[in-house]
């Protein structure tokens, strides 16, 4: 387990951390006819306005002080600063046809300066501050067309966000952006069904198997869903496209639901009540902090709230992996499934966080890491939850067994036996039988021979009977046979066959063989269980009264 997780982190890291050189000065995007799909992170430079103050007429006096974007995003975490970001460019023919896109829904607001064709400026604002139908192009990300923009000049943008600064910008030929764009959507659609049917099958199973674990389960589903939904801005397109404020306000409160039904189905799961009293109560108070901090997301500010948020999943990521180990360590078999499932999805959620805290370049694997990871996890974790129904049922079996199975003979005891007497139909008959003078073998030899002397008896006696036939321990040295299907003389001829059995058997601890004797009685239409078993163990008696080892039928 360990090495499959170091191995996991290690391809991630190759993937997300690709050798990067900082350009000197950015370049001029050159926009070619025949391009369809530009990257200007290469051509972006950017100035940081930490009062937030500045107006665009402003910017000129700073120009020194802009500096070349590194790597394929511009990435500052949560900050309180507006950024100013410059993209030069240039193309032989006029731009219609061609859109900017803005890879980051959850920027509260942008304003775009450009050189207009008629050579007079031009300005837009856009973000999600406003409507979703106030989009000059309905789309989760941000929009541009190009269609009035002068063929060279320089961008102007103004970003300022609560929520992480994030600046990923790309141009793209229109007609082929809305064909890719169709791939993309399909893929966050896949993503959506795929959680949609665990959700349907497990609510499914949680229903007729009556079990809160699922619940717990489809709770994490719904709310990492949803969250995952909301950074990718299709619950702003589909879901509330007016409601603005709520809209700003949902991310935190999705994130705060993820984290309390992340801890509280693994919490379930785990058992960690059964398993571990310490690590039940470490998650019972990261589900109080993530009730706190679900109002928290009403109160605080929002980035106070998404640094808090981010930094706590984390703790709760790695708690989750750590329970897991644990668990794993006890014996609990669901708890490997558990941490193949969650470690995929945990890590995806690690790199959103460091994503979303700047920590992390921003391009398709860090966007995209937590759906890929929940995906995974909602897949793998339907196995999980399939192994762990297989052994609750084993358990619940061998919980059945125990309670009906005398623990020191391993056969059936007496709440079993008169449960399968009930159950059966005639023709049967009832044998009941006790060792000879017992007692005398306890107080001479101790209770341990006893205990020897009893397995042994009831071994021999449960491998002779055939396989419709059952034995119980009826108490202390007394024992009942069921034999389905046996008139009196059968029942009597197997009775005197099994009492041959026994008094053939050496005991070593003893010297001497042990007798047993026997009272057979068989089922009459009008006989209930007490009074069958009245009349074989009156037979029983009356063999004891002959001089014991023999079978009474009559």
């Amino acid at each position: 387990m360990k090495r499959y997780l170091l191995l996991a982190w290690l391809c991630w890291g190759l993937l997300l951390f690709p050798s990067q050189a900082r350009a000197e000065q950015p370049s001029v995007l050159e926009i070619a006819p025949e391009h369809t799909l530009l990257d200007t992170a290469a051509a972006l430079s950017y100035f940081e306005d930490p009062s937030g103050q500045l107006k665009y007429n402003d910017i000129a006096q700073y120009a020194a002080e802009f500096k070349p974007s590194k790597g394929t995003s511009l990435g500052f975490g949560f900050t309180k600063s507006a950024y100013w970001v410059k993209l030069s460019y240039r193309s032989p023919l006029d731009l219609n046809g061609h859109l900017l896109e803005l890879v980051n829904p959850l920027m509260d607001s942008i304003d775009l300066y450009y050189p207009r064709r008629d050579g007079l400026p031009g300005h837009t604002h856009l973000g999600r501050e406003l409507p979703f139908a106030q989009r000059a192009l309905e789309h989760r990300h941000f929009l541009i067309p190009m269609a009035e923009m002068a063929p060279e000049g320089t961008l102007v943008f103004r970003f300022q966000s609560e929520s992480a600064m994030q600046i990923q910008l790309f141009v793209h030929r229109e007609r082929d952006f809305w064909a890719q764009d169709q791939f993309k959507l399909g893929a966050q659609v896949l993503f959506v069904g795929i959680l949609v049917a665990m959700m349907l099958y497990n609510l499914l199973l949680g229903f007729s198997l009556w079990d809160k674990t699922y619940f717990y389960y489809i709770f994490y589903l719904v709310s990492a869903g949803l969250f995952l939904c909301s950074l990718n801005g299709l619950n702003y397109q589909f879901l509330w496209r007016e409601a603005v404020a709520w809209n700003k306000v949902s991310s935190p409160v999705l994130l705060a639901l993820t984290n309390l039904s992340l801890v509280a189905f693994a919490a379930v799961f785990l058992k960690l009540k059964a398993y571990s009293l310490r690590l039940h109560q470490l998650f019972l108070g990261l589900m109080g902090v993530s009730l706190l901090g679900l109002v928290g997301a009403f109160l605080l500010p929002y980035a106070l709230m998404g640094k808090l948020l981010v930094l706590f999943v984390l703790i709760s990521s790695i708690s989750s992996i750590w329970a897991g180990l644990v668990i794993l360590r006890k014996g609990y078999h669901p708890a490997k499934i558990y941490l193949i499932a969650w470690s995929m999805m945990l890590l995806g959620s690690f790199l959103l966080a460091l994503s979303r805290l700047g920590w992390l370049p921003l391009h398709f694997l860090t966007q995209n890491t937590a759906q890929i990871g929940v995906s995974l996890e909602a897949i793998l974790l339907s196995f999980a939850l399939a192994d762990r129904i297989k052994l609750l049922q084993r358990e619940k079996e061998l919980a059945l067994f125990k309670a009906s199975v005398d623990p020191l003979t391993q056969l059936f005891n007496r709440g079993k036996m008169l449960e399968l007497v009930q159950a059966e139909q005639a023709p049967f008959s009832l044998v009941i039988f006790d060792i000879d003078f017992f007692k005398k073998i306890n107080d001479t030899f101790g209770h341990g021979v006893g205990d020897e002397v009893l397995v042994k008896v009831a071994w021999t006696v449960k491998h002779a009977l055939r396989p419709q036939d059952s034995v119980a321990r009826w108490g202390g040295e007394e024992f009942v046979l069921l034999l389905p299907g046996s008139d009196l003389l059968a029942a009597e001829a197997q009775a005197e066959a099994l009492r041959q059995k026994i008094a053939a058997l050496h005991f070593e601890s003893i010297g001497r063989p042990v007798t047993v004797s026997m009272g057979v009685a068989t089922y009459k239409s009008n006989d209930s269980f007490e009074s069958l078993l009245e009349r074989a163990d009156a037979r029983l008696y009356k063999a004891k009264l002959a001089g014991r080892n023999q079978v009474v039928a009559s």
